[in-house]
């Protein structure tokens, strides 16, 4: 059986509803599960561009002990995370994670974080590394 377009549309619009109202992580369970297979940093893009961008994975693990989450991508589905953290040098970095929730029980809820990117924040988009120009 076929689903029209406005079928598709409207089930495509209640799976991008349903990721918005998820509950996101906060920065002390990114800091707590860094070492465990909740937080996968297996993504062949985010190697690349560390490499292009002179980021050492020791730099990504030292800014992941100290991150803050800055920004909710809630028109991302699913919904990703920026969250700036600092090496043992102060060198501030911006890690992009996807948000994959999944509930263990009816009571219980967790995540799966997936790296998409990471980048040293540029000066002419952040005024701090945690404030983008042009925000109030």
């Amino acid at each position: 059986m076929k689903t029209s377009r406005g079928e598709q549309s409207r089930k495509r619009q209640n799976v991008l509803q349903s990721s918005r109202e998820i509950k996101t992580p906060s920065a002390q369970w990114i800091r707590k599960n860094v070492y465990t297979p909740s937080i996968r940093l297996s993504n062949p893009y985010f190697w690349n561009r560390l490499k292009k961008r002179n980021i050492d994975i020791r730099e990504i693990d030292e800014a992941l002990q100290s991150c803050e989450i800055i920004e909710i991508l809630k028109k991302h589905n699913p919904i990703r995370l920026l969250v700036n953290g600092y090496t043992f040098k102060r060198r501030p970095i911006h890690i992009v994670f996807s948000v994959w929730p999944f509930s263990i029980d009816n009571e219980t809820s967790s995540y799966w974080l997936d790296v998409v990117t990471a980048y040293e924040p540029e000066p002419s988009r952040w005024i701090t590394p945690t404030k983008r120009k042009g925000q109030s």
